[in-house]
């Protein structure tokens, strides 16, 4: 006999109106959401959008949690696992009493009517070259500016080089899919006095819940590379917030954005390891002029970062022919050298290191990798000899990026290219170089666990500028290209400016 799903447990059941209720009894909040730019992935099936469930509950619930731990002022790991346990639900760690196990007291319920879950299509195709091969790289947009900013963010989304052998006799092969136009409601409930936290000192718990929905909608999103500024959302309406907290979201004018961003939740005091991510020492910075629409606004961000990490001029050289040249960061000139060093291979390159750099490695037996600020693991690839690839890892535990782009929507009905710059960076102690090589027949690889030091400069010369008043960390030197070469305007948090 085939199951059905309960009424109560359906996707499309409505959504009970919050009912009216005292700030002291706790949270019942409903906001319907828009998604501004394509959802990538967001499915079971990781890179996939799901079919049935386009906006799952587990999703929104992860976000949530990272941003409320963001939003704290514990001190230790310990004391953050409790409140988190008290308030998210959870089992007891290693050594801790099994009672301690608690139900969530934070409810999470979503839902998609029909004709607002958007439509599912490929991102973009590859197509073949003039050899009848099909291209490594897809195409997304008739736009260059456009193609290549879409290219440098949803590369995870192209085929792999045995798909595309097996399938070039096909000319033109999609990508994977996003969609676009979602629109759901989303449920957040929590109760108040009721059910108090076991811990006193937590006072203020259904603000900083408030704050990490805050931050979730206008710097989370849904699905997959939301750091990049895809699934990223904007309030249709919003019931139940609380009469403080109405302001905070909606939508500022352009007048406003300024001090709308500077006034951005964050942890009541400065706690916590430098490597924790934190919204303690945040920072943003957003494009004077609006965009008249939120795929506009995206490009905007998203063109600048791939400018910064791989244009010609900043990122990379100007080739001898219309590819472009080798690139200034140093990270493949540093595997080179590493490369040089474990076999001795001096003078295979199809594209050489400048000499005259190796000191730059080398000097208090460090290595530079400044792009390891951007978010770990960071693929580094570059030419071995006869055009065969090589290249490796610059690894540790992951490490997600502290860079977030975003459209953001302005009253008027414009949108803002925002850049918001978290606080916490890799342990540089803790990185790792994981290398293969192509030695004509088999590759290796080799682990060095010399320490690597995103704090030295080794850069080519157009980088230097923002890198060094950066001291190396190639997050803060995207802010300061930001600033100074695009006019983009800085906000500090309030906490911090003052």
């Amino acid at each position: 006999m085939r199951r059905t799903i309960p009424s109560s447990l359906a996707a499309t059941a409505p959504l009970a109106s919050p009912p009216a209720r005292k700030e002291d009894e706790g949270l019942d909040v409903t906001l319907t959401l828009r998604a501004l730019t394509p959802i990538v992935g967001g499915g079971v099936e990781a890179g996939r959008p799901d079919k049935v469930d386009i906006v799952r509950v587990p999703g929104i619930r992860g976000h949530l949690r990272s941003f409320w731990r963001a939003l704290g002022d514990e001190t230790d790991h310990q004391e953050l696992r409790r409140r988190e346990r008290d308030l998210w639900g959870g089992v007891p760690g290693v050594g801790e009493d099994s009672a301690s196990t608690k139900a969530s007291r934070v409810g999470v319920q979503v839902r998609v009517r029909d004709r607002d879950r958007g439509v599912s299509a490929p991102a973009g195709y590859h197509v073949t070259n003039a050899s009848g091969q099909l291209k490594a790289q897809a195409e997304w947009d008739q736009n260059p500016t456009v193609n290549r900013a879409l290219g440098y963010a949803l590369f995870p989304l192209q085929i792999n080089e045995e798909d595309r052998r097996t399938r070039q006799h096909e000319g033109r092969v999609p990508t994977g899919e996003w969609r676009r136009g979602a629109v759901f409601d989303v449920r957040i409930t929590c109760p108040g006095n009721t059910s108090p936290l076991t811990d006193p000192g937590a006072a203020g718990e259904l603000d900083r819940l408030l704050g990490a929905l805050w931050w979730w909608v206008h710097f989370g999103g849904i699905g997959a590379r939301t750091s990049r500024g895809f699934g990223a959302l904007a309030i249709d309406n919003a019931k139940g917030l609380p009469l403080h907290w109405r302001s905070r979201f909606e939508a500022p004018s352009a007048d406003q954005l300024r001090r709308w961003l500077a006034a951005a939740p964050t942890p009541r005091a400065l706690a916590g390891p430098d490597t924790w991510r934190t919204l303690r020492r945040h920072e943003f910075l957003f494009a004077r002029r609006p965009e008249p629409t939120p795929e506009r606004a995206h490009i905007a961000a998203l063109a600048a970062l791939r400018e910064f990490r791989q244009g010609v001029g900043v990122g990379r050289a100007q080739g001898k022919t219309r590819q472009e040249g080798q690139s200034h960061w140093p990270e493949a000139h540093m595997m080179r050298l590493v490369a040089e060093r474990e076999w001795g291979i001096h003078g295979r390159w199809e594209h050489p290191p400048p000499r005259g750099r190796d000191d730059d490695f080398k000097r208090n037996g460090t290595w530079a990798a400044p792009r390891a600020a951007f978010g770990l693991p960071l693929g580094i690839q570059f030419k071995d000899r006869g055009e065969k690839a090589a290249g490796g890892w610059i690894h540790m535990s992951r490490f997600p990026s502290p860079l977030r782009l975003r459209p953001l929507a302005l009253k008027d009905g414009n949108y803002a290219a925002v850049c918001l710059l978290l606080a916490g960076r890799p342990d540089t102690e803790a990185l790792v170089v994981t290398q293969k090589m192509s030695t004509g027949h088999d590759d290796k690889v080799v682990k060095i666990d010399w320490q690597i030091d995103p704090a030295k400069q080794a850069a080519g010369e157009p980088l230097r500028p923002f890198l060094g008043p950066a001291n190396g960390d190639a997050v803060k030197a995207f802010a300061i290209y930001l600033e100074k070469r695009l006019g983009f305007e800085r906000v500090k948090g309030l906490k911090e400016a003052g």
